[in-house]
């Protein structure tokens, strides 16, 4: 006798289920429901056995009523899974794009049911049609919009942390830069991590649709409460589009900013039909134009000596000059690269830098250009243009005195010339002076 892997494998019991699918808040009854559907296909018995056997399996949840036995499809997951597993090999797609699909994320929320189906994103064509049709379901659009509100208003709410100046606690400055960012619990961001998971094109479209518009608006009601820095607002706002899956509110502030020593500007990005590389000059310039901005986030919870301050802005600078040379010679060959209207993820692991065409997942460097790129960006640089949209460079004489611009920064019309030290440390100090009169008036 043949054994079945799977409930769903005998026709009838699969003949039931697609029945069902499209009505799975109903209670159906054989003779009102499924009789005049089921008849011309099989007989009687092989029905009212079907229905017992589904409903011994706990996938049918049964009731009895004035008419007799109902059947209703249940909504638990090992039944679900049963469920999963019957249609995964032959037709997955009448699952997920049925009325059943989005009854389950309405009762159990698209978290759990990913959690249901997250072991069958191995493959490919279940991963894409799982993509396409769950980021389509009204349903899914309604919870990420619940979501998204949440969101906002978890940033929004965010307070200031004032030190205490009775306090003797050694503070560390690191985990007071990321109060934003913990106020996020990880699960709370459930609902981001699971488009990490899905088809990475389709996945940030959704993102940029459904959440990136209220994360922004979040940070404008810290910036205009004075919680952060224009220049952060704008870094973090900018880099939450680009790459929504890695930014903040998943990571924190530090983390993209200082911990990487700037590598954030060209080592996550999404370029989808549509965007243009402007959009990495951006990204970086923000950082350029509010130095003074990014080094007043790191110093104003507890700023110290000035010997310190201007001895860490040195360093900063110099991180800033390494990383912006590195961005002008991986900007170089992205633009050789991405020259039609595609899907691109340009990223780094900070030995390496890849461009991933995301519409063939193939990259678009060769691995040897892949691993110089970066090492030959290491050492500060300026360039210099030579016509004929050439430039030659030469070593940065110190490259802890001033803060030097991307080529790219000429055609996005914003300031390209070194910043010196001296102007940095002069905005820096009268920002500082301005916030301790501010607590001591406090």
């Amino acid at each position: 006798m043949k054994k079945y892997k799977n409930i769903l494998e005998f026709k009838n019991n699969k003949l039931v289920i697609d029945y069902l699918l499209v009505r799975p808040s109903e209670f159906i009854n054989y003779r009102r429901n499924l009789k005049d559907y089921m008849r011309p296909l099989t007989g009687e018995t092989e029905i009212t056995e079907a229905l017992r056997a589904l409903s011994k399996a706990g996938i049918l949840f049964e009731k009895r009523m004035k008419d007799g036995k109902n059947y209703r499809l249940s909504t638990k997951s090992k039944p679900f899974k049963e469920i999963l597993n019957g249609y995964y090999m032959s037709d997955i797609k009448t699952l997920i794009n049925s009325n059943y699909m989005s009854y389950m994320i309405e009762k159990r929320g698209i978290v759990e049911v990913f959690d249901l189906i997250n072991d069958k994103l191995i493959d490919f064509n279940f991963k894409k049609e799982a993509t396409t049709s769950l980021l389509n379901l009204p349903v899914t659009k309604k919870e990420y919009d619940e979501f998204a509100r949440n969101i906002q208003i978890n940033i929004s709410e965010i307070k200031p942390h004032k030190m205490d100046p009775k306090s003797t606690k050694n503070v560390n400055l690191s985990e007071e830069l990321n109060k934003i960012h913990e106020n996020l619990s990880s699960k709370k961001l459930k609902h981001i991590e699971i488009l990490g998971y899905l088809q990475t094109a389709e996945a940030v479209q959704f993102y940029r649709k459904n959440i990136h518009k209220s994360v922004k608006e979040g940070l404008n009601n810290l910036y205009e409460r004075n919680v952060i820095t224009k220049g952060l607002r704008e870094f973090l706002v900018c880099d939450n589009y680009l790459s929504p899956f890695t930014s903040y509110p998943v990571n924190g502030t530090l983390h993209l900013l200082i911990s990487q020593q700037f590598q954030r500007i060209y080592n996550s990005a999404y370029l989808l039909k549509g965007n243009s590389l402007d959009l990495l000059s951006q990204r970086a310039a923000v950082i350029y134009e509010f130095f003074p901005d990014i080094l007043f986030e790191l110093f104003s919870f507890d700023p110290p000596e000035k010997k310190y301050i201007e001895s860490i802005t040195k360093q900063m600078i110099l991180y800033w000059n390494v990383a912006s040379t590195r961005f002008d010679y991986c900007y170089y060959f992205a633009e050789k690269c991405v020259q039609e209207p595609g899907n691109y993820h340009i990223t780094s692991d900070g030995f390496s830098y890849s461009i991933i065409d995301l519409e063939r997942d193939k990259p678009l460097l060769s691995d040897s250009v892949e691993r110089s790129i970066l090492w030959k960006g290491s050492i500060p640089r300026t360039f210099v243009y030579a016509g004929d949209h050439k430039f030659d460079d030469e070593l940065m004489d110190n490259p802890f005195d001033s803060l030097r611009p991307c080529v790219t920064f000429s055609d996005l019309g914003i300031r390209d010339d070194a910043i010196p030290f001296n102007e940095i440390m002069a905005e820096l100090e009268s920002r500082l002076a301005k916030l301790k009169k501010e607590d001591e008036r406090e």
